[in-house]
C-alpha cells in the first residue's frame, strides 16, 4: 500500500527540498519554499510544506497520511488511467527523467484547489525559476477533504497532460477557457463526480446557476468561470462522448477551430456557434422531448432538469410594452422571459419582440415559446444587418410565455457589445415583420437504421420499425460500409424502452429466419411460419442483415 512505500522512504529522500512556487497562488505571497516527501505511490510522490507540517500534532498528520493514502490509491487506479485514456499521456518520462508526478501541497490562498506551472516543464538554464519536474500544486487547506483533493488532483493533471500534448509535441498552445474546460471535465472522466451529492460537480453547477451569464471564452480564473465551462463541458461530453476530448486534445488545433474540427471528426454538421446556441436552450429546458429530441438536454441523469435549469427570480417582463438596452460579451448567455396569465383570448395578443443590435457585431438568437396546448417549441431568428424581428400569436391565450436569447457570436471579439430589445402586444401583426427561421420542422430523434445506446449504457442497437436489435460485438458494426462507432446516438437511460427487442435475422439472399440466442452468440433456424408467430414474432420484426455477419454466428 502507499503507506508501506511511506515507511521505506530512505532518509536522504525525506531531506527537505526547495521548490519554487507562483507568488500569486501562495498564501504569503513567496516565490520558494522548502518540503519533504511524505508519500509515494505508483505514479505520484506527495510532498506537504514543512513550515506547515511542523505544525501539525502527532493526530493530525496522521489523519494527513490517511487522507493522501486515499488520495493516491484513486491517482494511481482511477484517475491517472481514466484521464490519460481520454486526453493522452503527460511527459514520462519527463524532464526529471522519473516516471513519477511531484504534487506539491503548500498553503495557498483561500479558495483555490491547486494550479499548474509549465515553467516546471523547462530546464534552469532557459527559465530561471523551474522546479525542472512534471509537477503540480495543491492547497493544504483540503487536506482534510479527500473527495475534493482527487478532484483538484484529476482537474491540474489535465493541465499537465494538455501541456505535454499541446504545447511540447505540437508547438501549439491552448485558449485557457478550452483548457479550463477540459480540466473541468476529468473529475467527470475519472469517475469522480459519483456520488453527485457532494461533488465537484454539484458545486459548479450551483456556482453557474448563480451566475448563468457569465461569458464562456472570457477567462479571467472566477467562480462563475469555472462555473459555466464546467457546465457547457458536462453538455459537450453528454452529446458527443469522450472521443470529442481525445480529438481536442490530441491536435495542433486551438479554441473554437479545435472544437470544429472534433465535431467533423465526429461527422457532425453542427460547428461550435450551433453547439453553443443548442446548450443556451438546454439549460433553460433541459428536456429532451423538445423537438429535435435529445438536443436541449443532459443526458446525465445527475444534471437533469431538478438540478439544472435557469430560473427566473424577478426576471420577467410581463405588460404592454418594454424597451431595454443591454450589453453582452461574446458567448454571454443571456435568457429575457416574458409570461403573461392565461385568460379569454386578449385583443392584443400579438407578442412582438424587436432586436437592434446597436454595434453591428454579429448575433444569433434562438426563443422559446411555452404553449398550453403542448410541449415548448425552439425557434431561431435571423439577424440580418444587426436586426430582427419576430411575432408570436395567441399571447395570453394559448401562449404563457416566451423566452428570447440573444447570443453574441463573436467569434474573433472580446468586446462587449450593446443591443435594444423591445417587446410588445398589439391587436394586429406589424406591418414591417420580417419572417423568421421557425425550425418547427425536425428529423425523428432516432431515424431508422440508426446506431442507439443509452447513457451510462454500453449496448449498441440498431433501430428499425419501432424495433431495436442488439449489437453483441463491436465488429459487426465494421462489417457494415454505412454504419460507424462515431454516428452512435447517445440518448437519456430508459428511451430505448419503448423499442420491443428483435432478435430475428435472415441473410439478404435467404428465405430462411434466425433467431439470435444464447446472449447473441449463436444462430438458430426457425423451421417453419408456425414456430415463427408461436414464438410470438412478426414479420417487421425481421432484420436482413449480410454475408459478413451472417456467417459470424454459428448454427445450431
Amino acid at each position: 500500500s502507499c503507506l508501506l512505500l511511506l515507511v521505506s522512504v530512505s532518509a536522504a529522500q525525506a531531506q527537505s527540498v526547495i521548490f519554487r512556487v507562483d507568488q500569486g497562488f501562495d498564501q504569503y505571497n513567496r516565490t520558494q519554499l522548502t518540503a519533504t516527501l511524505q508519500l509515494e505511490g505508483q505514479k505520484a510522490q506527495y510532498y506537504i510544506e514543512d513550515t506547515y507540517w511542523n505544525g501539525q500534532s502527532g493526530t493530525s498528520r496522521a489523519q494527513i497520511l490517511s487522507t493522501l493514502d486515499d488520495v493516491s490509491s484513486s491517482f494511481d487506479g482511477q484517475i491517472y488511467p481514466a484521464v490519460t485514456g481520454v486526453f493522452g499521456s503527460e511527459w514520462n518520462p519527463g524532464i526529471d527523467g522519473s516516471s513519477k508526478i511531484t504534487i506539491l501541497i503548500s498553503d495557498l490562498k483561500n479558495g483555490i484547489g491547486g494550479y499548474f506551472r509549465d515553467n516546471d516543464e523547462h530546464p534552469k538554464t532557459v527559465v530561471a525559476d523551474s522546479n525542472e519536474r512534471e509537477m503540480f500544486y495543491m492547497n493544504t487547506d483540503f487536506l482534510g477533504a479527500s473527495r475534493q483533493l482527487k478532484a483538484f488532483a484529476a482537474h491540474e493533471f489535465q493541465h499537465l497532460i494538455n501541456y505535454n500534448q499541446k504545447n511540447r509535441l505540437r508547438n501549439a498552445n491552448e485558449e485557457v477557457w478550452l483548457n479550463e474546460l477540459a480540466s473541468e471535465i476529468a473529475p467527470s472522466i475519472a469517475g469522480l463526480n459519483q456520488p453527485y451529492s457532494g461533488s465537484n460537480l454539484q458545486s459548479r453547477v450551483s456556482t453557474f446557476l448563480d451566475e448563468a451569464s457569465n461569458p464562456l471564452t472570457r477567462w479571467s480564473g472566477q467562480s462563475g468561470d469555472y462555473g459555466i465551462v464546467s457546465v457547457f463541458g458536462n453538455y459537450l461530453r453528454d452529446h458527443y462522448g469522450d472521443t470529442f476530448f481525445t480529438n481536442i486534445t490530441q491536435n495542433s488545433l486551438t479554441g473554437f477551430n479545435a472544437i470544429n474540427n472534433s465535431l467533423a471528426l465526429q461527422g457532425k454538421i453542427e460547428t461550435y456557434p450551433e453547439v453553443f446556441r443548442n446548450w443556451a436552450v438546454a439549460v433553460l429546458l433541459n428536456n429532451c422531448n423538445v423537438l429535435p429530441a435529445n438536443t436541449f438536454c443532459y443526458l446525465n441523469p445527475d444534471l437533469g432538469y431538478d438540478n439544472l435549469h435557469i430560473q427566473f427570480d424577478g426576471g420577467v417582463e410581463s405588460g404592454s410594452s418594454f424597451t431595454n438596452t443591454y450589453s453582452s460579451y461574446p458567448w454571454e448567455g443571456r435568457w429575457y422571459s416574458y409570461e403573461r396569465d392565461i385568460q379569454p383570448k386578449p385583443d392584443d395578443h400579438i407578442f412582438t419582440f424587436t432586436f437592434n443590435n446597436n454595434s453591428n457585431s454579429e448575433f444569433t438568437l434562438p426563443y422559446v415559446v411555452y404553449s398550453t396546448d403542448g410541449a415548448p417549441k425552439v425557434y431561431y431568428l435571423e439577424i440580418e444587418s444587426g436586426r430582427g424581428k419576430f411575432y408570436v400569436e395567441n399571447f395570453g391565450y394559448t401562449v404563457s410565455k416566451v423566452v428570447a436569447m440573444p447570443i453574441n457570436a463573436g467569434l474573433n471579439s472580446d468586446f462587449q457589445s450593446s443591443f435594444t430589445v423591445t417587446a410588445t402586444t398589439t391587436t394586429t401583426v406589424p406591418a414591417d415583420i420580417t419572417e423568421s427561421t421557425h425550425a418547427t420542422e425536425f428529423e425523428p430523434a432516432l431515424p431508422e437504421g440508426a446506431l442507439v445506446r443509452e447513457y451510462g449504457r454500453a449496448e449498441v442497437y440498431i433501430i428499425k420499425n419501432g424495433y431495436k436489435r442488439w449489437i453483441p460485438a463491436p465488429q459487426i458494426i465494421d462489417m457494415y460500409g454505412h454504419l460507424r462507432w462515431e454516428d452512435i446516438i447517445t440518448v437519456p437511460a430508459g428511451t430505448l424502452g419503448d423499442y420491443q427487442i428483435s432478435d430475428v435475422i435472415r441473410y439478404a439472399n435467404d428465405p430462411r429466419v434466425y433467431r439470435i440466442t444464447n446472449n447473441g452468440t449463436v444462430k438458430t433456424w426457425i423451421t417453419s411460419e408456425a414456430e415463427f408467430t408461436s414464438l410470438g414474432y412478426k414479420f417487421d420484426m425481421v432484420y436482413e442483415i449480410n454475408e459478413k455477419e451472417f456467417n459470424f454466428y454459428p448454427t445450431i
